[in-house]
């Protein structure tokens, strides 16, 4: 078995926000992604519903967005998430350290 020692990048967002997101990442080399709904508790408890930014409800579902990637590109993800978080609205990030199979499929 042979794996490729890479980042897992996930990202909780508004369910609104996922097109975007998931263009944005597309833009900086981020190859694919998975996404699923996402629902949860937090430290400031339950979210409260009827406001959001430009057209966006930040306070309905939420979606998780993963993707596996080069360390290389974390940095850029992360930055990107940053500087657009406007549009995006609360947004909430990890990375993880991952091995990756098959190795063959995720090699440049």
């Amino acid at each position: 078995m042979s794996t490729l020692p890479m980042k897992l990048v996930t990202i909780v967002a508004p369910e609104s926000s996922e097109g975007a997101l998931v263009e944005g990442l597309a833009a900086i080399g981020v190859n694919g992604c998975s996404m699923l709904r996402a629902r949860g508790r937090g430290v400031h408890g339950v979210r409260p519903g009827g406001w959001g930014g430009a057209g966006l409800d930040w306070h309905g579902p939420n979606v998780q967005i993963e993707a596996v990637v080069d360390a290389a590109i974390v940095d850029r993800v992360l930055a990107m998430l940053e500087t657009r978080l406007e549009v995006y609205g609360p947004i909430v990030a990890w990375t993880a350290d991952v091995e990756a199979w098959p190795r063959e499929h995720l090699e440049k």
